[in-house]
């Protein structure tokens, strides 16, 4: 049995590339279009090239953490669904997160 393609365009933001290919490995065969960026700064302006449908993220990163890149994103499209991916499980994260408009967290 084939595994079903989505219609999606995903981009995933982190700075750690051994998690980055662990991503592609497991979603480039389920996406229509599958991109990867390596700190905040190049994940906004991938998300203005490629305006994918869903934004996956890590929240510190170099350059620019993803809290900043999330509003600045939430600010050219509201309606942009993103995921934070972290480690950090504190409190302040997720509340600054929640703030931002993250749609839900994988923790």
């Amino acid at each position: 049995m084939e595994a079903r393609i989505y219609e999606l365009k995903v981009l995933l933001v982190e700075d750690e590339l051994i998690i980055r290919e662990s991503f592609r490995s497991l979603l480039k065969r389920r996406v229509k279009k599958f991109i990867t960026a390596k700190d905040g700064l190049d994940g906004l302006e991938k998300f203005k090239q490629e305006r994918p449908d869903i934004v996956m993220t890590d929240i510190k990163m170099p350059k620019m953490d993803g809290l900043e890149m999330i509003a600045k994103i939430k600010e050219i499209d509201p309606d942009t669904i993103i995921v934070v991916i972290s480690a950090h499980s504190e409190t302040e994260y997720l509340l600054d997160a929640i703030e931002v408009g993250v749609n839900n967290f994988l923790i």
